[in-house]
């Protein structure tokens, strides 16, 4: 079974995201395969399968943050829309990468020392 076959299978339908959107999984246009010396693939595969996901895993050896920023607001719409980004990779950090992960583990001490701080109520 191919990739385009296989999330056609999960059939998950869903609210329609603008006009010219696919609202199914069966309504996009995937192709059998995608190589990125040949394809767009954030136009032609990863913005249109987020637009319809609840969740993205992906497993690979090679591994940017510069992936988000390519697909911009499509990630940032899948999160807010619930979305769950699972990773299991090799990573190429870069220094703003460190940093942008050391900012996001404080804020995320810090939330939880804010929410344990206070006892919670009988």
């Amino acid at each position: 079974m191919n990739l385009g076959d296989q999330l056609r299978d999960r059939s998950l339908t869903v609210p329609p995201l603008g006009s010219d959107s696919p609202s199914t999984w069966e309504a996009l246009p995937l192709e059998a395969g995608y190589s990125s010396g040949r394809s767009d693939l954030a136009d032609e595969f990863y913005r249109p399968c987020l637009g319809l996901a609840s969740r993205y895993d992906r497993a690979v050896g090679y591994f940017r943050s510069s992936f988000f920023a390519l697909l911009g607001v499509a990630v940032s719409d899948f999160v807010l829309a619930d979305g769950k980004i699972r990773l299991i990779c090799s990573p190429s950090l870069t220094a703003d990468d460190l940093e942008a992960i050391e900012r996001g583990l404080r804020a995320c001490v810090r939330m939880f020392e804010r929410e344990t701080r206070d006892p919670v109520p009988d």
